[in-house]
């Protein structure tokens, strides 16, 4: 299969002609409006951006066009939706502070942990040193304190610990033996046991509720058989110490930063929310089978944004307003925790309201530990380091770019009257719309996605991968894929299938609350249908025709602000660029605990460049 190129010859030497006298920076291979894409970025994002064809022979180039034309019109939409001021709408606005207190926290993270980590060469060669000694241990473990101080005082008096050992174990000494290796126990007991020199014991260690006393048996090094056994070793040991650090200078910050705050709830407000939000999710139970199948079998569930948008909606205006806690003169209403809850993955294996109760009051801590930490992070300003900045904005234009597209969906609202006419000129021969047949996998879990891309890569078959991906719902979602069914059917969905080729697979795509890859099978013009009765295909027309004029509406309006903003993209630069084809969803771990895809799921959207050099034409 080969990738067909997504515009013509002579509007490709067109687009060539404008853009090889763009007067772009060096490192930047587009700019729109104030908006600039360096080569750094394009790269990065095309290589963690899902890909299942990228393998085929020609097929970058045209990835490539794909990639940054979706890119300029997500910047083209944000821009204008500045200029509308769409950023002031409520829902919007919370969406980008949540964004702009995501990385201002993780900025705060990198100072007061990632920071403070010693990752000099010196520090790695003495951890890589430890890791390839072994050391044969023997312990003396008690749950009473005070025993294990007696021990340890015969021990001190000169009692050799062998004899001490067997009079307290017995036949059961072999138990209390064991070799250590990098990793096993805490880093400041193991830095105690590599301390020291065999024959040597430890002072007593508490160690999971249990006192131990360690003594060091025998050491020996491990003797790798080549380089590359080195590096793999290196590679485990840096990435097993960097865990470790993390976790010990995290926990020391938040134990300091924390220190003697005491906050209370409102207690009212916190029965009324989960009141309500056991109501929305014992309906979501009975209407959604994939979350009725995750609670019968104790199974993690990713509950929807949704949920908590219709627990906001079922609660008084006064129990939405009331504050939740309070924090050095600063109010947090209950509708902050609830945008909080909404906008990030909240797992749950049981809505009995016990349960439930026990995971909102632990949202409940996350959710005041995060805004007290965001505030510490906002008054260091770390939220306005140009750094931070330009990793925000680029969520921040998709978020933009989202709110603005919704303007477009809203405003093609089909009258009775058009669809009529529309099913006139279908019986006259006059139009007729664009059938597909589509194979979709659909989750609220990415990782479970960014599994099926995985077995796909190893030639598994994508209609028995969306089967067990979809589970008890593939029967609804998929159970008419081998037939042509109009492409306006499936919603957005159908809108991004009519854009790929017949066998192409896309994704994962954020829909609504949910992830979709999806693999369009075949796609045909519909055949005129000269005796449908009007009021039985009414409805479908009128998606139809609201498919389209959005569509229509969409690119002429995305090539006219692509005038507006000045719009100049190097492909040549672009098609330079040396790139690695992955075909893998791609995290990036924000910290105190947030994580986000590394770029924006962005749906494909070039169809508009084809209007914009005809524009170009006309007024050159």
């Amino acid at each position: 299969m080969k990738l067909n190129l997504l515009l013509s010859g002579l509007l490709l030497s067109i687009l060539f002609f404008f853009t090889s006298n763009a007067q772009l920076k060096k490192d930047v291979v587009a700019k729109i409006g104030d908006r600039e894409i360096t080569a750094r970025e394009f790269v990065l994002r095309y290589e963690m951006t899902p890909k299942f064809i990228a393998h085929v022979k020609g097929a970058q180039d045209g990835l490539k066009e794909e990639l940054i034309y979706t890119i300029a019109a997500e910047k083209l939409f944000a821009l204008e939706a500045e200029a509308l001021r769409l950023d002031t709408i409520r829902e919007v606005a919370k969406r980008l502070e949540q964004f702009e207190k995501m990385f201002a926290l993780d900025a705060l993270f990198k100072i007061e942990i990632t920071d403070k980590i010693d990752q000099s060469q010196q520090t790695l060669s003495n951890e890589l040193a430890k890791a390839m000694t072994k050391i044969k241990v023997k312990a003396i473990r008690n749950v009473d304190e005070q025993q294990i101080k007696n021990v340890y005082g015969f021990l001190t008096n000169g009692m050799p610990f062998d004899s001490l050992f067997k009079s307290i174990y017995g036949d059961q000494t072999i138990e209390n033996q064991l070799e250590m290796t990098y990793g096993m126990f805490d880093p400041d007991i193991e830095d105690s046991l590599y301390s020291r020199k065999p024959g040597q014991f430890t002072a007593p260690i508490l160690h999971n509720e249990l006192w131990y006393i360690f003594y060091v048996d025998s050491k020996r090094d491990t003797v790798m058989k080549n380089s590359k056994d080195i590096e793999n070793e290196f590679s485990r040991v840096k990435k097993l110490y960097l865990e470790r650090m993390t976790e010990k200078h995290y926990n020391a910050f938040k134990k300091e930063f924390f220190k003697g705050l005491k906050i209370s709830t409102d207690g009212n407000a916190f029965n009324s929310l989960s009141g309500r939000l056991y109501e929305v999710l014992s309906e979501g139970v009975k209407s959604d089978s994939s979350f009725a199948s995750a609670m019968k079998n104790g199974i993690k569930y990713a509950l929807k944004g949704e949920y908590f948008y219709k627990t906001k909606a079922l609660m008084p205006a006064d129990s939405v307003l009331a504050t939740y806690f309070s924090h050095h003169g600063v109010n947090y209403p209950v509708s902050e925790f609830i945008y909080y809850l909404a906008g990030d993955v909240r797992e749950v294996e049981s809505i009995s309201r016990d349960k439930l109760a026990i995971k909102l009051r632990n949202w409940t801590r996350d959710f005041i530990e995060s805004e007290l930490l965001a505030k510490e992070a906002f008054s260091r300003a770390l939220h306005r380091n140009p750094e931070v900045r330009k990793e925000l904005n680029i969520w921040r234009d998709f978020t933009l770019s989202n709110a603005y597209q919704m303007l477009y969906v809203d405003s093609a609202k089909i009258s009775d009257d058009e669809v009529m006419d529309y099913f006139v000129r279908r019986n006259a021969g006059k139009a007729g719309g664009i059938s597909i047949k589509l194979i979709r996998a659909i989750s609220s879990d990415l990782d479970l996605l960014s599994s099926m891309l995985e077995k796909l890569d190893s030639g598994a078959d994508f209609a028995s991968l969306a089967a067990s991906v979809n589970g008890d719902k593939n029967a609804e979602i998929n159970g008419r894929s081998d037939d042509f069914i109009p492409a306006a059917d499936y919603g957005e969905a159908g809108t991004i299938a009519l854009k790929l080729n017949p066998g192409r697979v896309f994704g994962p795509v954020k829909t609504g609350d949910q992830f979709m890859i999806l693999k369009l099978v075949d796609k045909k013009t519909a055949d005129i249908a000269f005796n449908e009765e009007y009021e039985i295909v009414k409805e479908k027309l009128r998606r139809d025709l609201s498919w389209q004029k959005y569509f229509k509406s969409m690119v002429e309006n995305t090539a006219g602000l692509a005038t507006k903003y000045n719009t100049e993209i190097d492909m040549e630069k672009i098609k330079g660029l040396k790139v690695t084809e992955m075909n893998a969803v791609y995290y990036r771990y924000m910290g105190f605990g947030s994580r986000i895809t590394a770029f924006p799921l962005s749906k494909p959207y070039t169809e508009w460049v084809e209007e914009w050099m005809k524009q170009k034409q006309l007024n050159p």
